[in-house]
């Protein structure tokens, strides 16, 4: 009713709402589709072994991920993080495994966890350490 000025209130009302809306996607991070996953969360950190030296000189670096996330997901993340091309991505799954302390005898247990090997286009590189 626009006799008592009702109009007025409703349309900074949806004014209001508009803005916020158009605050909230901007703000808002990227997430992946397929796992509702943000990019930044999928990489745990770098798995640093023997073995992962021996594959960076092949150009193929090793992540520790999140277990849920999917080869896709690591390709966009390590593109987004570090601005390099990937070529492909081979994930592998490590089991728990039971054992007991050396010195003190207590009964342990080693977390499962989930590895991506990601092959980076030759002359990209990434400086991890």
């Amino acid at each position: 009713m626009g006799i008592f000025g009702n109009d007025k209130k409703e349309e900074k009302k949806k004014e209001v709402a508009s803005v916020k809306k158009s605050d909230a996607t901007k703000d808002a991070p990227k997430v992946v589709k397929e796992t509702g996953i943000i990019p930044g969360n999928i990489l745990k950190k770098p798995h640093v072994s023997e073995k992962a030296l021996l594959a960076g000189t092949k150009n193929v670096y090793v992540f520790e991920i999140y277990p849920k996330a999917t080869k896709r997901d690591v390709a966009l993340a390590v593109t987004e993080a570090f601005n390099v091309e990937v070529l492909a991505v081979n994930t592998v799954r490590l089991p728990a495994k039971k054992g007991s302390n050396r010195t003190k005898g207590k009964a342990g247990k080693k977390s499962a966890i989930k590895k991506a090997y990601v092959t980076l286009k030759e002359g990209d590189r990434l400086q991890l350490i």
